[in-house]
C-alpha cells in the first residue's frame, strides 16, 4: 500500500474520532441538560407563542417560542426551544397551531436556561442517547482505524 493512502486514512480515521467525540459531548450535555431541568425544575405552563420548522437540506428540525409566569408572578420568554418531531406533528397540523399551551419545567434559579417541555421529554432524551450511541461509536471505530493503519500495519511490514 502506499505510504501517502496509509497517512490519508490515519488522519481521516482521526478526524472521525474528534467528530465522534463532539456529537457524543453534544449528546451528554443535552441529557444533561434535560435530566437537570426534569429533576430541578418547576413546573409551569407556557404560552406556545411560535412554532417553527426549520430546513437544512434534507433534515428538518422544530422550535418552539414560549411565555409563561414563574412562581413569583413575572412573565419568563425563552425563544428557540427544541422539540422532537413528533411532538411537532402533534401540535402543529398544515401550518397551524393546534395547541396554544403546554406544561413546562424550567429552572428557577438560572433564567437563562431553556424550559424543557413536559411532554416532549422522554423523546428528547431518547434523541440525547442515540446521540452519545453513535458519537462513542464513532470515536471508537476512529480510534481503531486510526490505530490498525498507523501503529499496527507499519509494525507487521505492510507500507
Amino acid at each position: 500500500m502506499l505510504k501517502w493512502i496509509r497517512r490519508y486514512f490515519v488522519w481521516l480515521c482521526v478526524a472521525v474520532a474528534v467528530a465522534g467525540c463532539g456529537i457524543l459531548s453534544l449528546g451528554l450535555s443535552r441529557q444533561m441538560h434535560i435530566d437537570d431541568v426534569m429533576q430541578n425544575g418547576a413546573m409551569a405552563v407556557a404560552i406556545i407563542n411560535r412554532a417553527q420548522s426549520i430546513s437544512r437540506k434534507s433534515l428538518k428540525t422544530y422550535t418552539v417560542d414560549l411565555t409563561w409566569k414563574d412562581e413569583n408572578g413575572k412573565a419568563r420568554k425563552a425563544t428557540g426551544i427544541p422539540i422532537s418531531s413528533a411532538f411537532a406533528a402533534r401540535i402543529i397540523n398544515n401550518g397551524v397551531l393546534l395547541i396554544p399551551a403546554t406544561e413546562i419545567r424550567y429552572l428557577t434559579e438560572t433564567p437563562a436556561t431553556l424550559p424543557v417541555i413536559v411532554a416532549d421529554a422522554a423523546p428528547l432524551s431518547t434523541a440525547a442517547t442515540t446521540m452519545q450511541l453513535w458519537g462513542g461509536t464513532l470515536s471508537v471505530l476512529g480510534i481503531l482505524g486510526g490505530f490498525l493503519l498507523g501503529w499496527l500495519l507499519p509494525r507487521m511490514g505492510v507500507q
